[in-house]
């Protein structure tokens, strides 16, 4: 988890997976410089975007944990990559040391399930893991490459060098092969892998 920007941590239903992770990993990285975002997105059709979701899950826990040194660059609208990607905007604790967000997706497994409700629940799901893939590989998204080709100036914004941020995906066994679909976009899947044995 220290070294690699995503980790994919996967085993039998009723292993607890989330147990580990709530009382093992989380108490352990917060005295590591680490604040842990815990993700569970609602995929109801009338829920907000799963990104909106996850900005909104690090703005509560950051507010407990620290603060942004420039509050208030994020924009609405914008996707992960670029809210997490602003220019001098970094996460500090009360010490002013900096601290690393750790976004924990449990159950991840529920983007093949739930969100695949109908047609509009599928194409939500897409735009996600497409966002989630853009932030996995560091990689700006297609849509701020065009806006900079209209106006570079907006390229100073952002720092596109930056990887200061970590990424958890926490799923069940049985649902490893749905994951392996998005390794087209999202190649990193298929690198930092631990899973839990009964």
């Amino acid at each position: 988890m220290q070294r690699k920007l995503l980790t994919v941590l996967f085993g039998q239903s009723g292993l607890g997976k989330t147990s580990l992770l709530r009382a093992g990993l989380v108490p352990r990285l917060r005295g590591s410089g680490f604040c842990p975002v815990y993700v569970r997105i609602d995929y109801a059709a009338e829920s907000p975007s799963p990104a909106e979701q996850i900005k909104q899950a690090i703005f509560k826990v950051t507010a407990e944990a620290g603060h942004w040194t420039r509050a208030g660059s994020a924009v609405e609208g914008e996707s992960l990559w670029e809210f997490l990607h602003h220019r001098g905007d970094l996460l500090r604790d009360a010490n002013g040391e900096t601290l690393l967000p750790l976004l924990i997706f449990d159950q991840f497994e529920e983007i093949f399930t739930l969100a695949q409700a109908d047609d509009a629940g599928r194409q939500r799901a897409k735009r996600f893991l497409d966002e989630l893939a853009d932030l996995v590989e560091n990689r700006p998204p297609a849509d701020l490459e065009r806006r900079l080709e209209n106006d570079e100036a907006n390229a100073d914004d952002f720092d596109f060098a930056r990887a200061d941020y970590r990424i958890l995906i926490s799923l069940r066994e049985d649902y490893l092969a749905h994951l392996e679909s998005v390794k087209g976009t999202m190649p990193s899947i298929t690198q930092n892998r631990m899973r839990l044995a009964a």
